[in-house]
């Protein structure tokens, strides 16, 4: 079905003068309004910059880097570095609309039109003939397409039509004819079109765009609309019901922001008005996933692969209350941002003022994910502590850290996943739970018989239950099966005290048919020491947690330091002897005392 709709939309491209979403520069009260814009002159200053700049030549020796020892950074540093040149160029001739960038943007246009590939290195994956630089629609592709079209539509008046007619060819080389060839089975590289990720929306957002962009024909949009819709339902039904995103806060962020605009361009281009709470029923709970996995303070636990101390931009939380009835104060018109800056991928929050910020009504102290036995529990202020405890088992990006959690207070982690690795080739590979952020080490899980936990899909979910009451909330993690025992053989339960003295209580229960070595892992990024023989004191001044160990009464510490990809982190075990049956902390906020 798939290619008999490319196959009605591919003969009607047309090389059409392209136009695309936004305002063009040559409309001067819309830019000329923008001028004193506080975000602007931030643009407008980097491209002065940019204008003596040389463009980064392009290194085949680092593109291959990939193909020689899996390493990902420099090539794509490399790519970014060239494709940065464009954004701001674009936007200060938009607003000055004095000619002195024309020459700079045209030399950036021709630079990345003729540059050897456009594919990130590691999407080309393992083909043999590497050098054969294959046309993919991947996400950087994706992300290039869109600003190379979107620059012509803006400045459609003032470039040369030299480069016009040549970025319609390259596109269509690249882009439109490789993926009809993919979609008859000639290739076969773009296997997001079986996925159900982020890529979805992302790659999603610029094929659909291209097509927009360069073809008049309305039959011919509405029948790539049926084709990437087909797709955006796979994405939508790889939320959970209650709205988590097993990839992470990262990921979630990138995929959604990505479907935003692409439900804009159907929106603006084929004025389409769709509600997203009716063709997406748990639309409404995936959006406010940010909100309800914020520990406080805009603070995340890097669950999944997040980068640690990551916050995602809130712009979603502005196209959030534009698509849905949840009450909102005012709000700058979404669609002013996305013409400057959407379809560069600029942050779009940078448009919004920020007070300007989604009030939700159904963010409470805590909430809980029963599909993932996540349990994230809020300060009342600041002082207190956060959590977030992971029960269930991931299974997008995985990481081996069931029962793993995360604690904060005043906007700090004091002890959590120290986040997630420098992507290499290794990083997706067979034994991607042997890399130290990924595997129960570099996470705050147990260690029973010097075993860490079986990887996903050896072990595919977890038992995990939730209670509570006034006065507290608990979630209980039946692990053992990770373990490769009984799955009662070790349950982790994390207790949160809604009353009286905030505490926090972490409880271990062993049941094993025989006696074990036990070591109990804290991960830390914050400094950390320890207080006594059964004390432990996590980060410092106000953001300090107390963790006191009642049981079992012998407890003794031990504290190692490593790095991994330039992340210096501590891991404190508490060394529990044969046959403990119970392993009890509590955490408090403050100084140990």
């Amino acid at each position: 079905m798939l290619r008999f709709f490319f196959f009605l939309l591919f003969p009607i491209f047309s090389f059409a003068l392209p136009y695309g979403v936004g305002i063009p520069c040559s409309n001067r009260s819309y830019w000329d309004a923008l001028a004193d814009n506080a975000r602007v002159k931030i643009i407008i200053k980097d491209a002065e910059k940019k204008l003596n700049q040389p463009i980064p030549p392009w290194d085949e020796s680092v593109y291959d880097e990939f193909f020689r020892n899996g390493s990902r950074r420099s090539a794509e540093d490399m790519l970014n570095a060239r494709k940065m040149f464009l954004f701001p160029l674009v936007i200060a001739e938009c607003v000055r609309y004095d000619g002195r960038y024309l020459a700079k943007i045209s030399e950036v246009m021709s630079t990345l039109l003729s540059q050897p590939s456009w594919v990130l290195p590691a999407h080309i994956g393992t083909l043999s003939n590497k050098t054969s630089k294959p046309y993919i629609f991947d996400l950087f592709t994706s992300q290039l397409v869109v600003e190379l079209a979107q620059t012509t539509h803006l400045l459609e008046k003032e470039l040369p039509p030299r480069i016009i007619s040549n970025t319609n060819a390259v596109i269509y080389e690249r882009v439109i004819k490789a993926v009809d060839n993919d979609l008859d089975g000639f290739v076969n590289q773009n296997w997001w079109f079986v996925a159900d990720n982020n890529w979805i929306p992302v790659c999603g957002r610029g094929l659909y765009y291209v097509v927009a962009n360069y073809s008049k024909n309305a039959s011919a949009k509405k029948r790539l609309l049926m084709l990437l819709d087909k797709k955006i339902e796979d994405y939508r039904n790889s939320f959970a019901h209650d709205g988590y995103a097993d990839e992470g806060i990262d990921y979630w962020h990138y995929g959604l922001s990505h479907y935003a605009e692409l439900e804009f361009f159907k929106h603006r281009i084929l004025k389409i008005v769709d509600n997203d709470e009716s063709t997406w029923p748990s639309f409404s709970r995936v959006v406010l996933f940010r909100q309800k996995i914020d520990m406080g303070g805009d603070v995340y636990s890097s669950i999944g692969d997040s980068i640690y101390g990551k916050t995602p931009e809130r712009f979603i939380d502005y196209w959030y209350v534009n698509n849905s009835g949840v009450k909102k104060d005012a709000v700058l018109p979404f669609s002013s941002a996305i013409n400057i800056a959407g379809l560069f991928r600029f942050p779009m929050v940078a448009f919004f003022q920020n007070n300007n910020v989604l009030q939700a009504n159904d963010i409470g102290r805590y909430d809980y994910f029963d599909s993932s036995g996540v349990l994230v529990f809020r300060p009342e202020n600041l002082s207190d502590i956060a959590i977030v405890f992971k029960g269930g088992v991931s299974k997008s990006h995985a990481h081996n850290d069931s029962g793993s959690f995360s604690l904060a207070r005043n906007g700090h982690i004091a002890i959590g996943d120290i986040g997630r690795p420098i992507y290499k080739k290794s990083t997706f590979g067979v034994d991607r739970d042997k890399i130290l952020t990924i595997g129960s080490f570099g996470h705050s899980v147990p260690v029973i018989d010097e075993k860490y936990q079986l990887p996903y899909p050896k072990v595919k979910d977890v038992p995990v239950l939730k209670s509570e009451s006034k006065d507290f909330v608990s979630v209980k993690a039946i692990l053992g099966r990770l373990y490769g025992k009984n799955p009662e053989s070790f349950v982790r339960e994390m207790r949160v005290n809604l009353s009286g003295k905030q505490a926090i209580v972490l409880t271990d229960k062993f049941n094993l048919d025989h006696d074990v070595k036990v070591e109990e892992v804290f991960v830390t990024r914050e400094p950390a020491e320890i207080f006594a023989r059964n004390i432990l004191q996590f980060g410092s001044e106000k953001n300090a947690v107390c963790m006191i160990v009642s049981k079992p009464h012998n407890v003794s510490f031990l504290m190692e330091n490593f790095s991994s990809d330039g992340v210096q982190f501590a891991r404190f075990s508490a060394l529990l002897p044969f046959g403990s049956a119970e392993f009890l902390a509590k955490f408090y906020p403050g100084f140990c005392s």
